[in-house]
């Protein structure tokens, strides 16, 4: 099932808000019986798993950076490798009940991160633990950290599709042209990953400015930039601190509204893309 990643190379684009409210939008869209969806955070900061569980504070042995670390760290802290699988968790109430998590602890990530050059087959490690996922969830939503790193790349040599949300500001949109040299290059002759598209976030319709780069990003990227346009909106914020998806906290708001089509855009975008031709995916 498609493992999806949501990542821009400039903090503070809304990737988290995204990612969590894709895969809330995902079940949500299921209903309570329907396939689950896991949300896997890689991002060292943490967000989007603490959005969901409410906490960070996880043991090495939980941390799904325990699947993707080199044998002599594993063996320094007296650990076996875990498989993805064995780490999920269901998320806890009042999220949707087909909705998982797999912890990741912030310390042991960053030690994995800085040691990830040396391993030789880090790509064949994250590959592994994304695509044992993909076989028990019907979605892999993956939030990733602002920086193009070892980290970064493996993650997009494991990914089917990504989705780049962009802050309407200049800094944002270099971000997402970065994004796609770099997907250029790890896809190579491969048909994997494909960029979803480009997501315009934290649009202010007054301010000329958003107007503005709403312009640049459609000259940039064409019909890759989705027509769903997602509104600044403090609910968003205020969702996350209260531990919750957008469409339950606020489900009348703009933000609401707009993410529920972007989920519904995703879906639409990914399944012409598996209808579209397209060169074998590498092994």
């Amino acid at each position: 099932m498609p493992i999806i990643t949501v990542s821009n190379l400039k903090g503070g684009t809304g990737k988290t808000s995204v990612a969590v409210n894709l895969a809330a939008g995902l079940t949500r869209r299921a209903g309570p019986q329907g396939d689950p969806v896991v949300v896997v955070d890689f991002d060292p900061q943490g967000n989007a798993l603490k959005t969901i569980s409410g906490t960070t504070q996880y043991t090495n042995a939980e941390s799904l950076a325990a699947a993707i670390a080199d044998d002599d760290l594993l063996d320094l802290l007296g650990l076996t490798r875990p498989t993805a699988v064995s780490l999920v968790r269901r998320a806890p109430e009042p999220w949707y009940p087909n909705l998982h998590f797999v912890p990741c602890r912030e310390m042991m990530l960053v030690e994995v991160r800085r040691r990830l050059p040396a391993i030789e087959n880090r790509a064949a490690l994250m590959r592994t633990a994304l695509h044992a996922l993909a076989e028990h969830f019907q979605y892999v939503v993956v939030d990733t950290g602002p920086s193009i790193d070892d980290l970064l790349v493996s993650i997009f040599a494991a990914t089917d599709y990504i989705v780049v949300p962009v802050e309407m500001d200049e800094n944002a949109i270099e971000g997402a042209a970065r994004i796609t040299k770099k997907v250029a290059e790890v896809a190579g002759a491969s048909a994997r990953p494909r960029i979803v598209g480009y997501v315009a976030n934290k649009f202010m319709s007054q301010r000329i400015g958003d107007r503005n780069a709403i312009e640049s990003l459609r000259q940039l990227f064409a019909k890759q930039v989705y027509d769903t346009i997602i509104p600044h909106n403090i609910d968003i914020r205020y969702s996350q601190a209260a531990r919750s998806d957008i469409y339950r906290f606020a489900p009348k708001s703009p933000a609401a509204a707009a993410l529920a089509l972007m989920v519904e855009e995703t879906l639409q975008r990914i399944a012409k893309l598996e209808a579209s031709p397209s060169r074998a995916r590498k092994s």
